[in-house]
């Protein structure tokens, strides 16, 4: 099974080559997981840090569903603010106003917006900040690093 710094490594060292390669090394290292535990743990230290995954999206759905739920395999400040959350979720994501439906949101409104004005450097057209309301049954997984509140792969 791959450590974390292996797993670091591989996706942001000197070969991974930025994070618009990220979502493609990690699909590899997903693929190749060798059980549930360490699929998990590819995609909770991976997924914060890929830029471009919009092309992803769908057939990393079928991942998550394939490998869910994600909720045995938190730990720390994961696990203590998925077990805070309530039956019903308020998220938010900020995007481009035809990327909606993508898989990371986010129960921080401001942090949503900053998404919409932009980050990383990456231009944001038209943007909005998109709200739902999510059974707490349908996060595939959740990050407190860094401090993001993120929901992964709302279904």
């Amino acid at each position: 099974m791959l450590t974390k710094a292996e797993i670091g490594r591989r996706l942001w060292g000197p070969e991974a080559g930025g994070s618009e390669n990220t979502v493609s090394i990690m699909f590899q290292m997903l693929v190749n997981a060798e059980n549930r535990e360490e699929f998990w743990r590819i995609f909770q230290l991976g997924w914060p840090t890929a830029d471009a995954s919009w092309e992803w999206r769908t057939i990393m759905k079928d991942f998550l569903d394939h490998h869910s739920p994600a909720a045995p395999f938190l730990d720390g400040k994961d696990k203590e603010f998925f077990d805070g959350l309530p039956g019903v979720v308020t998220v938010y994501r900020g995007c481009s106003s035809d990327r909606v439906r993508g898989l990371a949101w986010t129960t921080d409104i401001e942090i949503a917006r900053q998404f919409a004005r932009g980050h990383r450097q990456i231009d944001v057209p038209s943007p909005v900040v998109a709200t739902a309301q999510i059974p707490k049954a349908a996060i595939y997984t959740v990050s407190k690093r860094p401090a993001n509140h993120e929901l992964r792969g709302c279904r």
